[in-house]
């Protein structure tokens, strides 16, 4: 089973593999959120818990599924996390 922090970390390096991805700021993803550009960077980098509803207006912004979001159950190995990151499906 994955630790939370870790889990956090995870899922913000995903979010902001993906925000790069479709080359969104995070000026812009903040403004779709209704957030600040400061919690933007906190939640990439996994200092700023997300609740449910933030990631579903997430992946609304972002352009894809909240299951694209989310990091697996299990810690990923480097190759996993390299894909995650990539947006790649295995």
């Amino acid at each position: 089973m994955i630790q939370e922090v870790r889990f956090h970390l995870l899922l913000g390096q995903i979010i902001r593999a993906r925000r790069e991805q479709i080359g969104l700021t995070q000026d812009q993803v903040a403004k779709a959120l209704g957030l600040s550009r400061t919690s933007v960077v906190n939640i990439e980098k996994g200092r700023q818990r997300t609740i449910v509803f933030q990631l579903v207006r997430l992946s609304s912004a972002l352009r894809c599924e909240v299951t694209d979001l989310l990091p697996p159950a299990t810690p990923p190995r480097e190759e996993e996390l390299r894909r995650l990151l990539l947006g790649e499906r295995p």
